[in-house]
């Protein structure tokens, strides 16, 4: 989980680092991503917007890995 501490790589190939800007989960959107990951942990592709989940609120989404 993201802290507001925390930062994350700008893109591939990129050393700039991005802040963190937490945001309240009020809208859920499913990705789209290959689970091709580099030796960061980062993305090798672009994760792609599939659809906005209007059946499910920002809160019942389980964190990342769970």
């Amino acid at each position: 989980m993201l802290r507001p501490a925390d930062s994350f790589s700008a893109g591939w190939g990129s050393r700039d680092r991005l802040d963190v800007v937490l945001a309240a989960p009020e809208v859920v959107m499913e990705v789209a991503a290959d689970v091709a990951r580099d030796s960061a942990g980062r993305w090798r592709h672009p994760v792609r917007p599939h659809r906005i989940r209007t059946d499910i609120g920002g809160r019942d989404v389980p964190l990342f890995g769970e």
